[in-house]
């Protein structure tokens, strides 16, 4: 006989069958949370009043964070499940949250869906929805959705359909895997549904608006009727629109695939590329073009060359990469046959006597034309410049002084300076030339000798010549020794520890400096430039901070070393490679924030911004508005402030734009965006 028995409650429950005579004693366990589809959806929202006692979660990693319920953080300011990070910054989320068991039947198709979010764009989470046989992390065997890399901060809706190979008792999981030192994850309004099989395109007779999965059943008034058509539709009336079955290739992944072939003619095209001879990256193996081509592009690819195109792709043969700077005029006197692209300051030859022993000599000809007559002799006995020295030496310059050699018979006409490196042949000169016209003598006493290269030791010496006389002999070789090259700072790096505040660090050089230069800008073109440091910040301090700056602006630094503690010329050969940062809108503090629920409504704003928050332990706060350049608006001081905090802000009389909320805390500042329109 059968015997049908209602309990009130889930649990294990005693069975006594007995008769006069004797009796049968056996237990059973009834699933307390076991849900039939009969009369409509299962949904949760974790709202407080709801029995959640059916769910279970999993901490995986055994670190001690996971999932929690909170009473505020759900899609409507209620209810909702949240996973919380675990601040050691190395452990990645390992955590599962399990749903009460389910009665599925194999060959039903079921619908499930949910609302989920995160903390900040800034820590993007990873969220998988699972199912299995029991609640555990080893019997969620079936991946049914994935979303990774989450940054979503409103809740955003997702639905699934699904169907179990075996009729059984199902749990549902979501598991929460984000990297390590990420944030939050809220889940919330879960609904879990028998599908309602029908009619599913809105453009038939019959469509059904509750069904969630078609079953072929759709009639519709106009269409192909014909069965043997490719697009034959259970229609009432032909509308002419057949298409039949013809040959062609019916390979998807080819370039000419015929969706409505029926047979294969072995015409399909599969080698994709770029198949425009005329083009750069052509290659001549492939059949199907994938909109990579390159157009070539003729110039110089060298980013060496002076005549450098970025845009271009091959060099270009009647306009070669050029990498020398000079006057390439030949009848120029300055004329430099390594030269390949003029700068400018090609000098024409003034041709005649250029010899000032010469009684024909003319002062202002730079090229000898070969037409010195005869030689002028006179008291002068032509002395070659005395007392040479040098001063201001540094690494890659030195100033040569010597007596002024003009006197009663002696007028000097012009100065010449030979100098090289100890141990090469090659002499470079340095002249110092008059009026020519020799009214009076050439009164200079020093010259300054630049493009050296630093700790090399030169010798060099000097002669005169004196007007209508002749010429002194080569001083003898003096000796001098360059500076070491001025090094700069290595590993110039800047990090962000508020909003409004940069710290520029570097490591020291080998060799010492005096101090370094920090500039830095917006990065924008034609901002101004401006100093971290002021004039300099002295050798051996490694650090310097930056205030002021505006949250979410990106900005561009670089730092050169001078060694010489006034500045000058000793200095490191040119600022570092810029280094850029973008400064952060939001300081996420170490640990969990003292400030939850803060909303901003509506944002944007035409006016009136709405600001509510809630904090959750006694604590100074300082709320206040700023414009984009930092300028303060509105402020309020809020002394041990605990509780829900809620305020109106109006900026009806402010320009449109970006203003910025900003919550000084004891630990810590939460800046937000506001978007006036």
């Amino acid at each position: 006989t059968t015997q049908s028995i209602t309990v009130n409650s889930g649990g294990n429950y005693w069975l006594t069958i007995s008769d006069t005579t004797c009796s049968i004693t056996d237990t059973f366990y009834v699933n307390d949370y076991l849900t039939s589809f009969i009369n409509g959806c299962y949904t949760i929202g974790f709202e407080a009043n709801e029995d959640i006692s059916g769910w279970s979660t999993e901490d995986a990693n055994n670190d001690g964070f996971g999932w929690n319920q909170n009473a505020v953080f759900g899609v409507n300011g209620t209810g909702a499940m949240y996973y919380s990070y675990n601040p050691d910054a190395i452990t990645p989320a390992d955590d599962w949250i399990f749903s009460q068991c389910f009665a599925l039947d194999s060959g039903t198709s079921y619908d499930i869906s949910y609302f989920y979010r995160v903390a900040s764009q800034v820590y993007p989470e990873n969220l998988s929805l699972y199912i299995g046989n029991f609640p555990s992390s080893s019997s969620m065997n079936t991946l049914l959705t994935s979303h990774i890399g989450v940054t979503d901060t409103s809740y955003i809706s997702s639905a699934i359909s699904f169907t179990i190979p075996n009729s059984d008792i199902y749990y549902i999981g979501w598991y929460a895997h984000s990297n390590a030192d990420m944030w939050r994850i809220y889940l919330d309004d879960i609904s879990l549904c028998q599908s309602v099989v029908g009619c599913t395109d809105s453009t038939a007779m019959n469509y059904n608006p509750q069904a969630t999965v078609s079953d072929s059943s759709c009639i519709f008034l106009f269409g192909c009727t014909d069965s043997t058509a490719l697009n034959y539709t259970n229609a009432l009336m032909d509308d002419g629109s057949c298409l039949y079955p013809n040959n062609g290739c019916m390979d998807s992944l080819a370039c000419n695939y015929n969706s409505f072939a029926v047979i294969d003619d072995g015409s399909c095209l599969t080698v994709y590329g770029c198949n425009d001879s005329t083009a750069f990256n052509y290659d001549s193996t492939t059949n199907c073009n994938d909109g990579s081509c390159i157009a070539i592009i003729y110039g110089c690819t060298d980013p060496l060359g002076l005549n450098y195109y970025p845009g271009a792709n091959i060099n270009d043969p009647n306009n070669p990469c050029c990498y020398v700077f000079g006057c390439t005029d030949p009848l120029s006197f300055n004329y430099d046959p390594t030269a390949c692209m003029n700068d400018g300051s090609c000098i024409p030859c003034i041709w005649g006597c250029t010899d000032i022993s010469y009684s024909n000599y003319d002062s202002l000809a730079t090229c000898d034309d070969g037409s010195c007559l005869t030689i002028i002799n006179n008291s002068c006995l032509n002395p070659f410049p005395s007392n040479m020295f040098v001063s201001e030496l540094i690494h890659d310059r030195v100033r040569v002084n010597w007596d002024n050699m003009n006197d009663v018979n002696c007028m000097v006409d012009q100065y010449r300076i030979r100098y090289r490196e100890v141990g090469t042949s090659a002499w470079l000169s340095k002249t110092m030339a008059g009026s020519g016209l020799c009214i009076f003598g050439l009164n200079t006493t020093s010259k300054m000798l630049l493009g050296l290269l630093p700790s090399t030791t030169y010798e060099y010496r000097m002669k005169a010549w004196y007007c209508g006389a002749g010429v002194s002999s080569w001083t003898a070789d003096q000796n001098f020794t360059t500076s070491d090259l001025c090094f700069n700072v290595d590993n110039f790096a800047a990090s962000t520890p508020t909003t409004t505040k940069a710290t520029f660090t570097w490591n020291l050089p080998a060799t010492a400096y005096s101090f370094a230069r920090i500039k830095l800008r917006v990065d924008t073109v034609g901002s101004t430039w401006t100093t971290a440091g002021g004039f300099g910040v002295f050798s051996p301090a490694v650090t310097k901070n930056k205030n002021s700056l505006n949250p979410g602006t990106t900005y561009r630094a670089s730092v050169r070393t001078w060694c010489n503690p006034t500045g000058g010329a000793y200095r490191s050969a040119a600022w570092t490679a810029p280094i850029f940062w973008t400064q952060p809108t939001t300081i996420k503090l170490s640990g969990e924030s003292l400030i939850e629920n803060l909303e901003i409504y509506p944002n944007p704003s035409r006016d009136i911004f709405n600001v509510s928050f809630t904090s959750i332990n006694k604590q100074d706060l300082r709320v206040r508005i700023l414009n984009i350049i930092g300028e303060e608006l509105i402020s309020e001081n809020l002394e041990q402030f605990i509780g829900e905090y809620t305020k109106q802000i109006d900026l009806t009389n402010n320009a449109k734009g970006i203003y910025f909320l900003e919550i000084e805390m004891d630990d810590g500042v939460i800046n937000k965006k506001l978007i006036l329109q």
